[in-house]
């Protein structure tokens, strides 16, 4: 009887156990994934401030105007600019 209640237990302990294995090795590749993307994230804050420092240098020439196509194209760059920068900010 005691032998059957030990091996239930030694059953038991060794489903939990692989259980808890399992999670550990999910949680260390998700945690893997998250420093890969935090990585990228990162570079791309990194370009798009330096995008925004030379988006700002050619808006301070004001060598676009908004009455032709380049100057229509230059006010769509400033508008994706823009949410880029309220996206990160809140990064």
């Amino acid at each position: 009887m005691i032998l059957g209640i030990i091996s239930i237990v030694l059953w038991i302990a060794t489903v939990v156990g692989y259980i808890i294995w399992n999670l550990n090795q999910k949680v260390v590749k998700l945690e893997e994934i998250a420093a890969r993307q935090k990585i990228i994230i990162d570079s791309i804050a990194a370009i798009v401030d330096q995008s925004n420092k030379m988006l700002n240098e050619v808006e301070l020439t004001e060598a676009f105007k908004s009455d032709d196509q380049i100057g229509f194209f230059f006010n769509s760059l400033k508008n994706i600019q823009d949410s880029l920068n309220h996206y990160l900010k809140n990064y």
